[in-house]
This record gives C-alpha cells, sequence and structure tokens, in this order.
C-alpha cells in the first residue's frame, strides 16, 4: 500500500527488452499420465549423473530410430486417414484430425506400413461419443502381413451403430513383445455416394493446382475477395487468392510424394477434408527446395452441384542448410505458414538459435559454424519423422554459450516415442550434445498442449522451470521432479509477465475488475512482494516495464461495460513500483479513466475513456516509456518479397560475419534421452468446465463460457468439444423434430434444481441445434419461461410455458430477433438429460 502520491510525471531507468507474445491464458493445459519407465535403446551407452542435492542417478540414451508401424483405413480401394501410434493412451475425444466412414456394409478394412515391427494381434473399441458408452471391444480378424511388410486386417463393426452418428475408434496394435500400440480415429456409417463424390472433388482441384492447363477449375471455385485475398505469401493461401498464387505462380514445383488424403468430418452434404504431401521447387540455377503443404478442403455436395466452400493451404519449407542463403548477418529460412519464428542469442551475438522445421539449430559468427541441434528428422521423406505434431521452445542461451528449450507434444523417435509430453532440453557447447534434464507426460494431444502453454515459460540460473499450464503456475525442480503451484485461475484480464519471462504479476482477492492486492514474484529468486490497494478501492495489474510492476487504482465496483460485452475497472490513478515495491512514478488522470493496456517493447500504453455513466467514449492514451536503456545485440526475424516466391522469411544474426565466406554445415546431432520424470502434474489441474473450438480440423480457440466458444465455432464452421464429447458443431439439423413430455418434464425439472448450462448469448439458430439433438432449450423471456422443444418442417416452434404448462406454437420469424438480443437461455446440463 502506498500513502504519498506524487502526481508529477516521471520515468525512470530501465534496460530494453525484447516483445514478447503474450498467448492468453485461458488457454489451458491439463498434464495427465502415469511415470513410466524410459525404454532400454540398443547400442546406446548407459551414462549416470550426480543430480543436484539429491544425487538422484539418471540414465541416458540416444535418439534412435522410428520404430512404430502407421495405419491407414481403405475408401472405395484408396488408403486414406494415415493413424500414427501412441504407446501411452490418450484423451481420444480431442483427437479429431481422422473420419473413418463405412459406406458399404459394416467392415473397414485397416492396411498397416510395419516398419519391421512383428504384430502379434490387433482389436478395436468403439464408444459413443455422445455419452462415452462402450458399443464394442472386438479382435479384428483375416490379419495378414506380407512379405514386404505391409499388414491387412478387417474391422467387422455390429450393426449396433446408427447412421450419420460418430463413434470413437480405438486400434489396439499388439507386437511379439507385448507392447500395445494406439491409434485413434472416429468412425461413421455413412451409406450415400456424396462422400465418394467429396473425395473426387478434392482430388479434381487438388491436380489442377499443378497443372497451368487446369486453371479454369481453379476459377470455377474461386472466391474472389479484394478486402480478404492476400496473395503475397505462399505459405498461406486460400480461395480469396489469385489463382495464379494458387498454382505457385512463376514458381517450378512439382509433388514429390503421394498426397495422404483424410477425411476430417462429415455433416450430411458437406464435407471437411485434408490432404498433406511435399513438393519440391527447382530453381533456374538447378537448386532444389522441399516444402511440406497440408491443404483444408470443406465441400458441399447438393445433388449434381458441386461447391468448395473454403479452401486453405498451409506451405513450410524444409530448412536445408546447404542450399540456404547465409549472408553477412542472415540466414534464410524460406517460405513459412505464420511467419513467425523462435530465434534467441548470447549478450555477444555470436552464438544464435533459431528453430526452422521443427528442428533446433545453431550459427556461431565467430567459428562459421551451423549446426542442428536437435531434431526429430534425418529423413524429410519418412512421414514418421515429418510427423509435424510438436513445438519447440527457446528459453535462453547461457554465459558460456549452452542453451536450454522445451520440446512439447509427439515424440517421434526416441525413448519417448509414441508418448506426448513436455521436454526441458540442454545443450552442452564444450560437450556438443543435447541432454533431456526431464519429461512430462501427457494424457493430451498435442492440438491441446500448444493451445494450452500459456504466456509463461521461464528456467531461471537454478535451473527452476516455471510454466504456466491452464490457469495455473508452477515451478518444476527437474532435479526432483516436484511441482508446486504458485497461483491459479489466472488468465489475460489478472496476468502479467514481464518481456524476459523473470517477473510476474497476479491479482488476489475479487474478480478481475475488484481484485484487492496484486502479488509480484521474482521468478530468479523466487522473492515475492504484495500491492494492497487503498481502502474502498480496486487494483489492476497493467504490465511490466522491464521488471518494474505498472498498475491502476480505482473506486471498487466503478466499472464500464461496453456494447460487446467487455468489463473493465475504471482507474483513477496509476503508479509504476520497483522490485522493491517502492514507487517510482504516479499519476492522477483528469482527463477521464484509465482503463486496459497494451504493452509492446520498451512501452506500456494504458488507454483512457471520458464521460460520464452510458455516455463515454475513448479518450487520449498515456504512455509510459523505459528510457536509459541498455542496448544489447540479438538475433531476430524479419521478411522480404521476392519475386518468385513471394514473402520469404531470414533470421537476422546479432553479430556480423564475413559475408564471403561460406558457413561449415554440421548435421551430427547428439542427443541424450533421460530417465528422470516429473511428477504427474494431471493430478494437479483438470479440463472440467473448458469448452475447445475445433476448426479446419485444429483447436481455434478454448473457453470457460460454453456460449461464447459456440459462437466461435458458429463464426468459424467447427465443432465445440469438452471432456464429454462433442458439445456443439456448426452442422444442419433434422427437418422435424419433437421431444416427448418426460424429456420436457426433465429439462423443467432440472431447471428448477440449477442443473442446467447457461447459453445466454446464443442465436436462436444455434439453440435448435440443441433441440434437433433431443435436448430441450430452456428461454426466460420478461419473467416467464419456456422449454423449445420440437419445430416442424415449415419453421413453426414447438415451446411450453413452465409455469402454466400452455403449450404454444410460433414461427421461427416471430421470435428470431427477441431471442438472440434478449433473455437467457439454458439446456440441462448431461446429468440430467432423457
Amino acid at each position: 500500500m502506498f500513502h504519498k502520491i506524487r502526481r508529477s510525471r516521471k520515468h525512470s531507468s530501465y534496460r530494453r527488452y525484447n516483445r514478447k507474445e503474450f498467448i492468453r491464458s485461458r488457454k489451458p493445459l491439463v498434464i495427465l499420465g502415469i511415470v513410466v519407465l524410459v525404454l532400454a535403446l540398443a547400442g546406446a551407452g548407459l551414462a549416470y549423473l550426480n543430480y543436484r542435492k539429491n544425487q538422484a542417478v539418471v540414465y541416458y540414451n540416444g535418439l534412435e530410430e522410428c520404430t512404430l508401424p502407421t495405419l491407414t483405413t481403405v475408401f472405395h480401394g484408396q488408403e486414406i486417414n494415415l493413424m500414427y501410434g501412441y504407446t501411452e493412451k490418450v484423451s481420444s475425444q480431442y483427437l479429431r484430425d481422422t473420419m473413418s466412414v463405412l459406406d458399404e456394409g459394416y467392415d473397414l478394412e485397416v492396411r498397416g506400413q510395419l516398419y519391421g515391427t512383428e504384430v502379434k494381434s490387433m482389436s478395436f473399441a468403439l464408444t459413443d461419443i455422445d455419452d462415452q458408452k462402450l458399443i464394442q471391444d472386438t479382435d479384428a480378424s483375416d490379419l495378414t502381413v506380407s512379405d514386404s511388410g505391409i499388414m491387412s486386417a478387417v474391422l467387422h463393426v455390429e450393426n449396433l451403430i446408427e447412421e450419420g452418428k460418430e463413434y470413437f475408434l480405438e486400434i489396439t496394435l499388439t507386437d511379439v513383445s507385448g507392447r500395445e500400440i494406439y491409434y485413434y480415429s472416429r468412425l461413421m456409417l455413412n451409406t450415400t455416394a456424396k462422400v465418394t463424390a467429396m473425395m473426387e472433388l478434392m482430388q479434381t482441384h487438388h491436380d489442377a493446382l499443378y497443372d497451368k492447363t487446369q486453371e479454369a477449375i481453379l476459377e470455377e471455385y474461386q472466391t474472389p475477395n479484394s478486402a480478404a485475398n492476400d496473395s503475397t505469401n505462399f505459405g498461406n493461401i486460400s480461395l480469396y487468392s489469385t489463382v495464379a498464387s494458387m498454382s505457385w505462380g512463376t514458381m517450378d514445383v512439382q509433388v514429390v510424394t503421394r498426397p495422404v488424403y483424410c477425411i476430417i468430418d462429415i455433416d450430411n452434404d458437406i464435407g471437411y477434408l485434408r490432404s498433406d504431401y511435399q513438393v519440391k521447387n527447382t530453381s533456374e540455377e538447378g537448386q532444389i527446395t522441399y516444402y511440406n503443404v497440408s491443404e483444408f478442403y470443406r465441400v458441399r455436395i447438393f445433388g449434381e452441384k458441386k461447391y468448395i466452400l473454403r479452401y486453405q493451404r498451409n506451405v513450410e519449407q524444409i530448412f536445408l542448410p546447404e542450399l540456404s542463403d547465409i549472408g553477412n548477418k542472415s540466414v534464410l529460412v524460406g517460405i513459412n505458414r505464420d511467419l513467425k519464428l523462435d530465434t534467441m542469442s548470447n549478450a555477444a551475438g555470436n552464438i544464435n538459435v533459431f528453430t526452422a522445421g521443427k528442428s533446433v539449430w545453431t550459427l556461431d559468427t565467430d567459428t562459421r559454424i551451423l549446426k542442428k541441434v536437435f531434431s526429430f528428422e534425418t529423413d524429410p521423406l519418412d512421414i514418421r519423422q515429418n510427423y509435424n505434431q510438436h513445438d519447440i521452445k527457446l528459453l535462453k542461451v547461457l554465459d558460456n554459450n549452452d542453451f536450454r528449450f522445451i520440446v512439447y507434444g509427439y515424440m517421434n523417435r526416441g525413448a519417448h516415442e509414441g508418448q506426448v509430453g513436455i521436454s526441458l532440453y540442454t545443450y552442452s557447447a564444450e560437450k556438443d550434445e543435447v541432454r533431456e534434464d526431464i519429461f512430462i507426460p501427457s494424457g493430451l494431444p498435442y492440438q491441446v498442449i500448444r493451445n494450452y502453454l500459456g504466456g509463461l515459460c521461464y528456467l531461471n540460473s537454478n535451473d527452476i522451470l516455471y510454466i504456466m499450464l491452464d490457469e495455473f503456475v508452477y515451478s518444476l525442480d527437474p532435479a526432483t521432479g516436484r511441482a508446486e503451484m504458485l497461483a491459479s485461475g489466472l488468465n489475460e484480464n489478472n496476468f502479467k509477465v514481464s518481456a524476459d519471462g523473470s517477473m510476474i504479476a497476479w491479482q488476489e482477492g475479487g474478480s478481475p475488475n475488484n481484485a484487492s492486492r496484486i502479488i509480484t514474484m521474482d521468478l530468479e529468486d523466487g522473492s515475492v512482494f504484495y500491492t494492497d490497494a487503498v481502502s474502498g478501492k480496486a487494483i489492476k495489474v497493467l504490465g511490466f516495464l522491464d521488471h518494474d510492476l505498472v498498475y491502476g487504482e480505482g473506486r471498487s465496483g466503478n466499472t464500464f461495460t461496453t456494447s460487446e460485452g467487455d468489463k473493465f475497472l475504471l482507474m483513477d490513478d496509476l503508479y509504476v513500483v520497483d522490485n522493491k515495491n517502492e514507487v517510482q512514478l504516479s499519476e492522477h488522470s483528469d482527463k477521464g479513466y484509465f482503463t486496459t493496456s497494451d504493452v509492446e517493447y520498451n512501452r506500456v500504453v494504458v488507454h483512457r475513456m471520458s464521460g460520464i455513466g452510458d455516455n463515454m467514449s475513448e479518450g487520449e492514451d498515456y504512455t509510459l516509456f523505459a528510457t536509459d536503456t541498455e542496448d544489447r545485440k540479438s538475433s531476430s526475424v524479419y521478411t522480404t518479397y521476392d519475386e518468385d516466391r513471394r514473402t520469404i522469411n531470414y533470421v537476422e544474426t546479432g553479430k556480423t560475419m564475413e559475408s564471403h565466406i561460406i558457413p561449415s554445415v554440421d548435421e551430427n546431432m547428439n542427443i541424450l534421452l533421460s530417465s528422470a520424470k516429473s511428477e504427474d502434474l494431471g493430478r494437479l489441474i483438470s479440463d472440467t468446465g473448458k469448452y475447445f473450438v475445433y476448426s479446419a480440423g485444429e483447436i481455434s480457440d478454448i473457453f470457460t463460457n460454453p456460449a461464447e466458444a459456440i459462437m466461435s465455432a458458429y463464426y468459424n464452421t467447427g465443432s465445440v468439444i469438452t471432456e464429454e464429447g462433442c458439445f456443439y458443431r456448426r452442422a444442419s439439423r433434422p427437418n422435424t423434430v419433437e421431444l416427448t413430455d418426460f424429456s420436457v418434464n426433465k429439462a423443467a425439472e432440472a431447471y428448477r434444481d440449477g442443473n442446467v448450462v447457461n447459453l445466454t448469448g446464443i442465436y436462436l439458430t444455434q439453440a435448435l441445434y440443441f433441440t434437433g439433438k433431443k435436448i430441450p432449450v430452456i428461454w426466460e423471456w420478461y419473467g416467464q419461461t419456456y422449454i423449445i422443444y420440437g419445430y416442424d418442417l415449415f419453421d413453426n416452434l414447438m415451446m411450453r410455458n413452465i409455469d402454466t404448462g400452455e403449450n404454444i406454437l410460433v414461427t421461427y420469424d416471430e421470435i428470431d430477433m427477441i431471442f438472440d438480443i434478449s433473455g437467457r437461455c439454458f439446456i440441462p446440463d448431461s446429468q440430467h438429460r432423457s
């Protein structure tokens, strides 16, 4: 608490910091799994290490080649839906990248590339996606293996499944050693010919992309939109792009691997499909460059008409250093989907670490050695090595030129092959080796981990890892594997992290706009200080200037809500305090109220609003700068525009090299995997109540509010998934439906007892999705409560007044507008439906 307020504006000195992107922390991560022994790997020597205080013995093994088979399903004689093996079970409801379709009978043919694995047996399990009840658990039949190592088997599905309904499919492959390998998909019975037409449309469009004589096909399905059209980056192409951009412009591009087609989802006449493959480009000088390509299609078959509703092509260049353009201060990385690369350097700027193609590279500008430090990939054409369900985050470069990084997601090779988790690694410059310090196993797939990993991942000088998972911040000691929760209930509105990651601050004692205390922690030494609000006021964390905390105070309860529903505290005073909790700057706003903030580079921009009550408008921003900053050499990323390749990415080094000397390339990796495991973080966090929005086969967002999740899925043509399965998806609904009196009465009972899910804010068209799924929709309007229990072909809605029992027939148009803008909406929770 501060008793003396200085109203004059004063800036203290701060060191310069690099920009750090703050990922919204409502994206959570649940780490589930059981600690298992690391598999002994042939050909690798065992070593031991006296590991810090407790001197635990840690064994290391090298990174062996991939061993797990891959599976595909057969559709009309064509292999589709490539599936990768997991050696530990994962939460199957979050794996939504393939849909296996039964279109003729109840038999599903499965083929496998065994890569030398000797198979003992295969079985499969079907689970209802709605209530997670086991439908069938059966051995596969007709299991054969050819001389070339190709396995074939048939899954005989019982006729207990419903047409058009989704089921979880888990295939278990057991090898002769008893190891069980799990493969995941979803299953649907679909007896129409539309799925075949969807696949043919995708293949026709794909072929036209690489045949200049077939550009008329591309024009037929193109969606010209000058506002949305961005043809400057070949890494991200859509239907809005020009036809020339779809067909790679002037680049000489050829497909080098057979496309692997996947069915992601089927909704009556709409299909969601994906194609993965590799291409190569040959320059005029004969230089060959390879690219990983992934295409997403949303198509519709309506009678004889065929539509491509969405096309998205993502491209990432395979980094081949011997073919890369290395200048005196840059390294060409090439075409990249996201235009983002992770890069870091030491204080001198001569050791530059960067990621490219989901691998870690380092360039020493003094010795002129470009080295591959970590990668699962040694052969870019091996589909198992090239499975891109993992990411890398660089943590820090040490004074002795060692550096630390984490790898999270699916582990393609080595002792953790087939597992999902987070690994902490150290690269030793002296030994020229990468050592795994600890592995955190997870029961959730990569898609969830990628979105759950929050804005904090910091390793201090004592080797304590601070990481944000879900809405929690943990400290993890690799020496003991023990984790400690530091804070919970965090999100972008009540939590901030400094640019270098060493300082964090979060609010406590109330809602995000009515907190009474800010807790600030220095992650280097673990010290904590508290900043308390003056009596009658609320306190708000706004950001950091280097290591100094910026916060505001306003009268408790004095908030403003925008037309979009965003609510924030109206603050009269602004403060900056150092790590001793001493005020460095204070400012009273005489031009309205301080509201929200943006943090970028060496400044914090605090927004203001002026006016009274509902008549408030945006005011003049107030900007705080970090001055007298220390200049620090560092690597970074920049883009340029090339005539043929369009937007290309470069890593800029922190120190200049002589451009006429070509660096030497070292791709010999020495990676040691550890037996050290963390304690099970999954016991400490939970995904209960989270709503995952899937779009284009990937998680696009995560919410705790189901109505917000539904709106996001609606506008992104996606689905909402919870731990219980599919909660909502933008899909067609039955033409007619009418629920029974029992269902209506059960819903009324659930409403009275409070056993409901609040969906206030969704549209009527979204609410009727639930009615179509035979889930009653409860609607409050002007003191009356109604249950929507059916509709007919003519858009007449059947409603019942809970209080009077009166049945009412209204048209969709009669209540559409008032439903969307007023009233509250609920459905019974999953435990209280008929």
